[in-house]
């Protein structure tokens, strides 16, 4: 396939490691594209113990932003300079005061607390109760500072939203960001594999910057899983334009590399793999790096390899 990492073939390479140790065994400039979700800040706890390194439940909103940047930074150095970051990451609101947090189903249903934070963080800073965080975009300007291109702000749309709660005094929040970013001015972007159907069904035209996408109702053990049709549109997108039939496996031939720092569940594997692309990807929990592992050999018939960082 062109490349030392793998064998011929499909292949998946599950890193046990926080993202930054696990990244660390990776040379740089190896992979085409990053996909990932990492955890929201302040919402859930997937550890449960297991680690002190875990994102997302830091006390104060600067170090969570400044954990961001420290991740994406070494994103950075092993992405290819033609590649593309696709960074998938939601907002929140000010505890109000709120200092625990109702169990979400997942814990619910395993009678434990893994999946939910038993304590909100204060409010931050400089921030007032019932404040919107903003957190996306202080990670996506905190990137920028870091030096990436900020290319495009996607806004993920889910038709199937349930409303969360009974909001007397705002409207239900029923999208996410999805940031487009890239290490350098000029890459490879899939432009036709964005194409999308006109309004008024005649033709097609240029993908738009929302994107309709229901949320995945599939339970896989995970409290927090990005759809797989999100995921897969990021992949396709940055694959290598494909001019005609001679080139028309030239993303099989490179060994098309996708990589994921928070593998979760595995949905950009599985994504990765389906577009005949191979995939790495870092995971610090026990449980998780195992749901990742059976769900793609079961979808895809991949046998991961599972390395300890």
């Amino acid at each position: 396939m062109g490349n030392s990492l793998f064998d011929d073939g499909r292949s998946c390479r599950l890193i046990h490691a926080d993202a930054i140790a696990g990244m660390r065994t990776i040379p740089d400039d190896t992979v085409d594209c990053i996909v990932t979700s990492p955890p929201y800040w302040g919402l859930r706890a997937y550890t449960h113990g297991e680690s002190n390194d875990e994102i997302g439940v830091e006390p104060l909103l600067p170090d969570y932003v400044r954990n961001m940047r420290a991740v994406f930074h070494e994103c950075m150095r092993i992405l290819k300079p033609s590649g593309i970051l696709w960074l998938n990451i939601g907002d929140g609101y000010t505890s109000g005061g709120r200092k625990t947090q109702v169990p979400d189903s997942i814990s619910v249903n395993n009678n434990n607390a893994r999946g939910k934070n038993s304590r909100r963080p204060d409010t931050p800073a400089g921030l007032k109760k019932k404040d919107m965080l903003g957190v996306p975009w202080r990670v996506a300007f905190a990137l920028q500072d870091d030096g990436w291109y900020l290319r495009a702000d996607v806004i993920w749309r889910k038709p199937n939203y349930m409303p969360v709660g009974h909001l007397y005094d705002r409207p239900q929040m029923d999208y996410e960001h999805v940031f487009m970013l890239t290490k350098n001015e000029y890459y490879d972007y899939n432009i036709e594999s964005g194409y999308e159907l006109k309004a008024d069904g005649t033709g097609t035209r240029q993908g738009r910057s929302i994107w309709d996408i229901p949320t995945d109702s599939r339970k896989t053990g995970h409290p927090a899983v990005m759809p797989l049709a999100l995921a897969d549109k990021c992949v396709r997108l940055s694959l290598k334009p494909r001019n005609g039939a001679d080139d028309a496996d030239d993303n099989e031939k490179n060994g098309f590399i996708v990589f994921d720092p928070f593998t979760g569940s595995g949905t950009t594997a599985v994504a990765a793999l389906t577009n005949d692309a191979d995939f790495i990807g870092t995971e610090l929990s026990d449980d998780f790096i195992q749901i990742a592992f059976h769900r793609i050999l079961n979808d895809i018939g991949v046998n991961s390899e599972i390395m300890e960082a």
